[in-house]
């Protein structure tokens, strides 16, 4: 029953008994009814009736019912998808199915972008989201492993008792992840500035009314009514100063320096490449003069004095005595040594290659400050504490 029928109904079972003018006020404030506090000039006589005692009972009844449906006794809500949002400096929001798995993964500001570019984390469970997200800040930079850090999390759904299962699955998940990887990490509610009273009060999740509340610290010309009408996405893009332009140049920045990364990493392996075959030509033309001359080393000596002339970082000095079976067993072992050196060089060069992008998000990620960053005010967090 909505509030206008349970005004009609006061009105029409209990004309001679009602509530005074300061109950009826309160009530339809916390209603949202806007009126006037008038003074009582006269008081109706009353009459004791059957008719009226019903009215009286029916009047009673439907104020007991006004008064749940204000004070919000017995809010559950429905199950629904669920929302956290989380801030190390990067700001991440992520969404959850009924189940729990990952269905939206959003960058709130530059860091955050630096954080996420390339990842991949929908379709997976909650645990397993946070503990790529905890590795992930310890990869790119955002936690200190020899220094103390903190890490804030809110977990919004409407139904409070998967709220707070919620919110305990996340705080119990990244104290495991920090004390696994040895950092010290203090996990901490993201606001902590609302109460279930509060809530049950405005008939929002106890996560919410913590966004509502920070949201009205950012600007109290905010009203509650109106914050209430707001979703989860668009409160939180008001405390994280979200900036969608900021964003895309964020991404337009890691994927330059990706690209340049990888640029000079391809340049790099070509170079290796052509001197590794080279060398290996060489090396081959060594051992065969050698076979068909295994008496006179002359011949392998000028091949070997064209090498070093050509690659004077890997030459090759004979320092022992004859006979010839002694030099070409230091050569070839020498050369043997120089292209493991060089293919060894090539592999690195192909795992760098590999690793590029998240070598492009480190070097955003250490560049500085990007944007608007809030440290700690408003419910952010830090990495580096």
């Amino acid at each position: 029953m909505n509030k206008r029928k349970i005004e009609k109904l006061i009105r029409s079972q209990g004309k001679d008994i009602r509530p005074s003018d300061e109950i009826r006020l309160r009530i339809q404030n916390q209603l949202g009814i806007e009126t006037e506090q008038k003074r009582v000039t006269a008081i109706r006589k009353t009459t004791f009736s059957y008719a009226l005692a019903g009215g009286m009972a029916f009047a009673v009844i439907a104020l007991v019912a006004l008064a749940i449906v204000v004070s919000g006794v017995g809010y559950t809500g429905e199950i629904s998808e669920s929302y956290i949002s989380i801030d190390i400096n990067p700001s991440l929001e992520l969404t959850l199915s009924n189940a729990d798995t990952v269905t939206g993964v959003r960058a709130m500001n530059e860091d955050a972008v630096a954080l996420l570019y390339g990842e991949d984390l929908v379709g997976i469970q909650i645990e397993e989201a946070l503990d790529r997200v905890v590795e992930l800040s310890i990869e790119i930079g955002y936690i200190d492993e020899s220094s103390d850090n903190a890490i804030k999390y809110v977990a919004i759904n409407e139904n409070l008792e998967k709220e707070n299962q919620l919110s305990n699955i996340i705080k119990e998940k990244l104290q495991k992840k920090f004390a696994e990887k040895g950092v010290n990490c203090e996990v901490l509610a993201k606001f902590g500035n609302a109460t279930s009273a509060e809530a049950k009060f405005q008939r929002v999740s106890v996560g919410k009314m913590e966004l509502i509340k920070a949201v009205r610290e950012i600007d109290k010309s905010l009203k509650v009514p109106d914050l209430k009408k707001m979703s989860v996405r668009e409160l939180n893009e008001i405390i994280t100063l979200y900036d969608s332009s900021a964003i895309s140049a964020a991404e337009e920045e890691i994927e330059e320096n990706i690209t340049l990364t990888r640029n000079q990493l391809s340049a790099e392996i070509e170079i290796v490449s052509s001197i590794l075959d080279d060398i290996s030509l060489r090396y081959d033309a060594m051992e065969t003069t050698a076979q068909e001359n295994p008496g006179n080393n002359s011949e392998v000596a000028e091949l070997v004095s064209e090498f070093n002339a050509e690659y004077p970082d890997y030459d090759f000095y004979y320092t022992g005595s004859p006979p010839a079976q002694s030099y070409y067993a230091e050569l070839f072992q020498h050369m043997e040594s120089v292209i493991d050196e060089l293919e060894n060089e090539k592999a690195e060069l192909q795992s760098e290659y590999v690793n590029a992008e998240k070598t492009g998000r480190k070097e955003y990620a250490g560049s500085g400050p990007h944007g608007n960053q809030n440290s700690g005010g408003n419910g952010q967090g830090h990495g580096r504490g």
